[in-house]
């Protein structure tokens, strides 16, 4: 063969400006009154390794369930791709 090879098609990358998922001044309090997340905020983009670390019972299962949405935010902003994931 003696064409030369062409460029791979790929797949559009997200804009560098706005973050893949970005989190605002989130808070979550159970009806026991019992405060788990007071003002959370981060941002990651797509690409990124994002790490969330602390000791037990500081909160970090409870802000991936608040992010996926599998329990409600008390307030703040999950959003995703500039799109607000809230309900």
């Amino acid at each position: 063969m003696t064409a030369a090879p062409t460029a791979t098609p790929t797949a559009a990358s997200p804009d560098a400006a706005v973050p893949t998922l970005e989190v605002r001044d989130l808070r979550k309090r159970y009806r026991t009154g019992k405060v788990a997340l007071e003002g959370v905020s981060l941002a990651a983009r797509a690409g990124e390794l994002t790490v969330v670390l602390g000791p037990n019972g500081c909160g970090k299962s409870t802000l991936v369930r608040c992010i996926a949405r599998l329990i409600d935010l008390t307030s703040g902003e999950v959003r995703i791709g500039g799109v607000d994931w809230g309900g």
